[in-house]
């Protein structure tokens, strides 16, 4: 499990990343390349990304929009500021009243992993269908992801 939690925890080079592809994402006319940057973002694990991705919440690309809203339910985490934490689940709400379904189940799928984080908080119990209310199992496998990790760092020629 330690191996885990050390393979998830983001790198010194990841904060420097964050500012790279920050600045690639609001730069880019294409929205492939946005789409990308924000997967990106997310794999790095670094909570210095979420008010980047608050922002793509707005973004004239519906995947980007998407990929932003369920991206934000994976990098914030217990430890991340209840300010930011608020404000994040703020950001998800209204993009959720957005025009399309795809972005309201990423964002309430989001929102209800975040508010997990606190007890419930406010509509504790609403875990909308196909959403985790385990911020650790994630909606694509990260718990899975993680295992994978994991076995990434046993040697190939380990023996018993």
């Amino acid at each position: 499990m330690a191996l885990c939690a050390a393979s998830l925890a983001p790198s010194p080079a990841a904060a420097d990343k964050v500012d790279d592809l920050a600045a690639k994402l609001s730069s880019s006319s294409d929205g492939k390349v946005r789409i990308a940057t924000v997967l990106s973002l997310v794999k790095l694990g670094d909570a210095k990304a979420i008010p980047v991705l608050v922002k793509a919440l707005a973004d004239a690309d519906v995947n980007v929009r998407i990929a932003s809203a369920a991206g934000l339910g994976k990098l914030v985490t217990a430890k991340t500021p209840a300010a930011l934490r608020t404000s994040t689940v703020a950001a998800l709400e209204k993009a959720s009243k957005g025009g399309s379904d795809q972005v309201k189940k990423a964002a309430t799928t989001s929102i209800a992993t975040i508010k997990a984080l606190d007890g419930g908080g406010a509509g504790a119990g609403s875990v909308p269908a196909g959403a985790s209310a385990n911020p650790a199992a994630g909606s694509n496998g990260s718990v899975v992801a993680c295992s994978r990790a994991a076995a990434r760092h046993v040697p190939s020629n380990h023996q018993k």
